[in-house]
């Protein structure tokens, strides 16, 4: 047997033994997700009794859900600068990283939104990273808020972000920007107070 004959007889073994402990991974990922999630066609017999033995609330009876702790308006600034840059021109960043005085798509802008009762937020912020509208949520008193830009430039802050913690009636985090080509980057702070 020549020594490529062998090499290919080794490599055809070793495909072969990678597909059969592959099908039975997939076999067991199969078996165990069944376990996990079992078919909602075969209804387990004590859901079915617990079931039959709850009572529908009355009519007259309202359900509220509880609002939210984080639920309703804030308003507020952020305060933005460059980011400077962790790694050099040699060591690959781009040269608009390097070159960047921190004129443009720096200072200060105002914040507004609202925590509806699921939690949702809505809202705006206009300023020197341009205009943006507000899309998060609150989760343990904090607010993950994205901020979208109102137009298609992709000089303009495309890519932002801000995470809020909330303290009373206080929210206080971190905001993070960039342009749509991520050629301009800024961060800073972000203070919010709760509306009365």
């Amino acid at each position: 047997m020549t020594p490529k004959r062998a090499l290919d007889s080794i490599a055809s073994h070793v495909f072969m033994r990678f597909q059969v402990g592959l099908m039975l991974f997939l076999g067991v990922v199969c078996v165990t997700c069944q376990r996990v999630n079992p078919s909602p066609t075969k209804p387990e017999s004590s859901a079915v009794a617990v079931a039959a033995t709850v009572a529908p609330p009355a009519a007259s009876e309202t359900v509220q859900k509880p609002a939210a702790g984080c639920a309703g308006p804030y308003q507020g600034t952020y305060t933005v600068s460059p980011i400077k840059p962790g790694i050099s021109r040699k060591e690959g960043a781009p040269a608009p990283w390097e070159s960047d005085d921190g004129h443009a798509l720096s200072g200060t802008g105002q914040v507004a939104l609202v925590v509806d009762a699921q939690n949702a937020i809505t809202g705006s912020a206009q300023g020197a990273l341009g205009q943006q509208t507000l899309r998060g949520s609150c989760e343990d008193n904090t607010l993950r808020i994205r901020l979208d830009a109102t137009g298609p430039d992709s000089n303009q802050i495309q890519n932002a972000f801000i995470v809020a913690e909330i303290t009373g009636d206080q929210a206080t985090g971190t905001i993070h920007a960039a342009t749509g080509d991520s050629l301009v980057r800024r961060s800073g702070s972000v203070n919010l107070r709760k509306a009365q």
